[in-house]
């Protein structure tokens, strides 16, 4: 589904909408950085999975990522027929989706350098120590 993006998508209507085509690239990049951020931070013992549905699949980083890709094509898939009802209404959603998933990246990414501060913080404390 994803890849449609890049190929002539063709519907009803006629070619895929733009919005839904910046929102298919800017959606994606995000899941990709939700997806290395909270692996990273899991991986490092730096933070845990918040969301309970997805905390049993983190541990497998393929079964994660296979999870992020359906749910990825899924919502652009749904977003795709509500544009042609209601393209107002499927802006709205997008803006909101993709908000939500920059807050979640966002956090990641705060959680992992606030982790990293405090581990060069205890390394430089020892290293100080030592000399």
């Amino acid at each position: 589904m994803i890849l449609d993006v890049f190929l002539v998508c063709k519907s009803e209507v006629g070619i895929m909408n733009k919005k839904l085509v910046y929102f298919t690239i800017l959606l994606t990049v995000l899941m990709i950085g939700d997806f290395l951020t909270t692996n990273y931070a899991i991986s490092h013992k730096y933070g845990y999975e918040g969301n309970s549905l997805m905390a049993g699949v983190v541990s497998s980083p393929f079964v994660f990522f296979l999870v992020k890709v359906i749910g990825t094509g899924i919502i652009i898939y749904n977003l795709g027929h509500i544009m042609r009802t209601n393209e107002k209404l499927a802006v709205y959603g997008m803006k909101t989706i993709l908000f939500l998933m920059l807050f979640v990246v966002t956090n990641n990414v705060y959680v992992i350098s606030a982790n990293a501060t405090e581990l060069y913080n205890e390394v430089s404390y020892l290293v100080v120590a030592v000399l």
